[in-house]
């Protein structure tokens, strides 16, 4: 019986493309912790650098059969988490910018008939997307953005972590990003 604990990465490697499991758990095990403390350092949310790491375990099982390491597994790994996290920033200013610049040009006083009738269905478009999140996010939601609370008023408020907050405003953001995105796409071409 093989001790995984006492192969190299490059043999583990091999034995993830063969689709061992056990070689992939060793992975796991021996660098969960590194990875994710980088993906903390960077963040600076436990939340996040958790997902971060889990999803890209998550991938190198996905992809195990293809999976193609060319530095060692400890850089390649690091360098993955690096690069998720930088996507997972982008994605998080993208939304953010995205959400301002609808609200600044919803509040703009002078716009033509077609700007009011986009505007218009854009906003019915968010308003439905808004609904449609479950009531305690939606709540969240709506403490940070239409009343300005920070994420430390909002946890006070209804008694809940700031973590919680933060996480909460992060799931919105991404369901309304996706939601506002396939709702916009027939107005992309108007």
């Amino acid at each position: 019986m093989t001790e995984y604990t006492t192969l190299t990465d490059r043999k583990l490697v091999k034995l993830i493309r063969a689709g061992n499991a056990q070689a992939y758990t060793e992975v796991y095990l021996r660098y969960r912790r590194p990875l994710y403390l980088q993906a903390y350092k960077m963040l600076r949310d436990h939340e996040d650098a958790r997902d971060i790491v889990q999803d890209l375990y998550l991938k190198i099982w996905e992809t195990r059969y293809t999976l193609l390491v060319k530095t060692n597994l400890e850089s390649y790994l690091h360098q993955a988490v690096r690069h998720r996290v930088i996507d997972f920033i982008r994605r998080q200013v993208t939304v953010t910018r995205y959400l301002d610049s609808l609200i600044t040009f919803l509040d703009q006083e002078l716009i033509t008939p077609d700007e009011y009738y986009i505007e218009k269905e854009t906003l019915d478009l968010f308003k439905q997307e808004l609904n449609a999140l479950p009531e305690k996010m939606r709540e969240v939601f709506e403490l940070s953005r239409t009343e300005g609370l920070s994420h430390k008023e909002i946890a006070k408020k209804l008694g809940i972590s700031e973590r919680t907050v933060k996480k909460q405003i992060y799931m919105a953001l991404k369901k309304l990003r996706v939601g506002m995105h396939y709702a916009l796409i027939p107005y992309l071409f108007f």
